[in-house]
């Protein structure tokens, strides 16, 4: 019998992938067989499978060394693109299931020392609202993406501002805590545009109720975790403005003009 040779390393053919990817694409298409797939793998994370230390960097090498090829890269975005295309509902689906999937600790810790001091270039910036902007003039998009069909949709909760707020009496704010974020620290020069000024209370007709008006500045990056768990945001922030006088706003600090 002839023995068999040592393929480690071997590169398939352009056509050889194109045969590979055909079969494995036709495989998976029959429900049978993708339910086996599925279960196989739940069957082995259960068993505490794990991939050596060893075997994950070496997959993680490999991955990063592919993609620094043009040829590679395009080719696996533009799968990505065509998959999104042809099923944009399971795309949409999935995201849903992971809305409300809570992260453990140490996965949260983990993500965040990953992006830790990471800035994004003005170039990728640019090319990310170029993207998003092209995504958005899809009108099938837009539809599924917009009001009730969102993800995070929590309702008709729509409420017009109090007319008082407006961007004389943000500027107010802003000035107040030295155009500063209230959590983070940062300026607004480090954040290359204007603080976000949020209601504590989350109570749209401050000002314009007659009651105090607990306002705070909050960069971009924080002002969003104030839109989760809004409970605890609001007794943390509520506590710490009843127990501070001097960050309270009365009318003495602001010309009726303004607002």
């Amino acid at each position: 019998m002839k023995k068999k040779e040592n393929r480690y390393g071997h590169l398939h053919t352009d056509e050889t992938k194109e045969l590979l990817s055909e079969k494995t694409k036709k495989l998976w298409k029959d429900p049978i067989y993708r339910a086996k797939q599925v279960q196989e793998r739940r069957t082995r994370k259960e068993r505490g499978y794990i991939a050596s230390p060893e075997t994950r960097k070496l997959q993680s090498d490999n991955t990063k060394q592919s993609w620094k090829d043009p040829k590679i890269r395009i080719k696996r975005l533009e799968g990505m693109q065509k998959s999104w295309d042809e099923d944009i509902d399971r795309h949409l689906n999935l995201i849903a299931n992971l809305t409300g999937h809570k992260l453990s600790d140490d996965s949260k810790a983990k993500l965040s020392k990953s992006k830790m001091g990471k800035e994004v270039s003005q170039e990728t910036k640019e090319k990310i609202s170029i993207k998003i902007t092209e995504v958005w003039k899809d009108p099938i998009y837009r539809l599924k993406n917009s009001g009730s069909n969102h993800v995070l949709w929590q309702g008709n909760l729509e409420k017009k501002y109090c007319h008082k707020f407006s961007e004389s009496f943000k500027e107010i704010i802003r000035e107040r805590y030295n155009r500063t974020c209230f959590f983070c620290g940062k300026s607004e020069k480090d954040n290359s545009e204007r603080l976000c000024v949020h209601h504590i209370d989350y109570n749209k007709n401050s000002i314009c109720n007659g009651k105090s008006w607990p306002f705070i500045p909050l960069c971009r990056t924080c002002h969003p975790k104030t839109n989760f768990n809004r409970w605890y945001w609001f007794n943390l922030l509520i506590s710490f403005w009843l127990e501070n006088d001097e960050i309270h706003l009365n009318i003495s600090f602001i010309n009726p003009t303004l607002i």
